[in-house]
């Protein structure tokens, strides 16, 4: 089922239980985090972004004050999942929601909320819409479709070139027993294009690619489960040059290896896979 008011992903969050330790962690990999912020009281939840050119990004993703609409990711951080959430992205919340609830998988509401940001002295607003979609849908995930009604004050121009020049986000990769039963909901809620089997599938969510190895493949090349299963446990991001990777990990004190041609290092239980040349 194809929605037309849908795209591909949106941003990709991690949960965590402490925001500035997280930040801390994200500086030490080479990327620019923005200041942590606060959302609306009803979300209880305060977040710091990596912003990326390719129109995706990376949030960091914690709770100020447990209310219902956190208890998912409290549960998360407890439960050490790191990677929490796979947010998709639309041009119109209500029409997303429509179409969610039309296939079956709709979350029943929209969310409006915001967060204060400051650009170059000025006080702004990051405002969002967001489709809310049945917990459960995608297994082992968070979902929702993000509508951005202030997109220059989330992608903010002083954030987006990364110290480690990262441009985007490449692709996911999860390790499931279940290859094609991780992948299907995808193909029958999203439409999304599924190749592979039980070695291994790969989604086309359209600007990424989400991929789920079994595990013992998922470990013969990727080494530490995800806590999950199915679960996310490598993020692929599009690096340019990986000689400046090594240069800013090494200044930084991050251990990091090489791995099949690309730059690995590890924080959050996750591993941050750096491609590019060189």
């Amino acid at each position: 089922m194809k929605i037309d008011s849908v795209g591909g992903l949106d941003h990709a969050i991690i949960a965590v239980g402490d925001i500035g330790e997280a930040i801390g962690a994200m500086n030490a990999l080479g990327f620019l985090p923005t200041p942590a912020a606060h959302h609306s009281a009803h979300m209880g939840t305060v977040n710091s972004t990596i912003v990326f050119r390719d129109r995706t990004y990376l949030e960091l993703l914690g709770t100020a004050a447990p209310t219902p609409h956190n208890a998912g990711l409290r549960d998360a951080v407890a439960a050490g999942q790191s990677f929490y959430g796979l947010i998709l992205n639309t041009t119109d919340a209500d029409a997303a929601l429509a179409g969610f609830e039309a296939g079956g998988f709709g979350g029943g509401e929209v969310l409006d909320f915001s967060r204060p940001v400051e650009i170059g002295g000025e006080a702004r607003e990051a405002a969002f819409r967001t489709a809310m979609i049945a917990p459960g849908t995608f297994p082992g995930l968070h979902s929702f479709a993000c509508q951005h009604l202030t997109p220059d004050v989330v992608w903010r121009r002083d954030h987006l070139e990364q110290p480690n020049g990262v441009t985007g986000l490449a692709r996911l990769v999860g390790a499931a027993s279940d290859p094609v039963g991780a992948a299907e909901p995808f193909v029958r809620h999203l439409g999304c294009r599924m190749t592979g089997g039980a070695e291994g599938t790969t989604i086309d969510l359209g600007n990424v690619a989400l991929q789920y190895l079994p595990p013992d493949r998922y470990a013969d090349q990727h080494g530490l489960l995800p806590a999950q299963d199915p679960g996310i446990g490598v993020i692929v991001l599009r690096a340019g040059d990986l000689a400046r990777v090594r240069v800013v990990l090494e200044q930084r004190f991050v251990e990091a290896h090489l791995r099949a041609g690309a730059v690995e290092a590890e924080r959050f239980g996750l591993t941050f896979r750096f491609e590019g040349r060189g």
